[in-house]
């Protein structure tokens, strides 16, 4: 549980280097705070919250942006 709870925060971490992103950062936050709190509820819930982010980021942004890429190297290799 501990990687899955680092990785959760990486991601938005590295993404957050972006003003765009800076919304996942009151999210991580709200992980770090309630941990420091000892309240795991809380924290289970900050944390769901933000793994739901980071899939949606990843699965509409990252992956869109990839599909696209694709299709223009496809499009490019047929044109030749």
């Amino acid at each position: 549980m501990g990687s899955l709870i680092g990785v959760g925060l990486l991601v938005p971490h590295r993404i957050a280097r972006d003003l765009f992103y800076s919304a996942f950062l009151s999210v991580c936050k709200d992980v770090l705070t309630a941990t420091k709190k000892r309240r795991p509820e809380a924290a289970r819930k900050a944390m769901g919250s933000l793994l739901s982010k980071t899939r949606d980021f990843l699965e509409h942004k990252v992956l869109r942006g990839a599909r696209a890429s694709a299709k223009r190297s496809l499009d490019n290799v047929a044109a030749s």
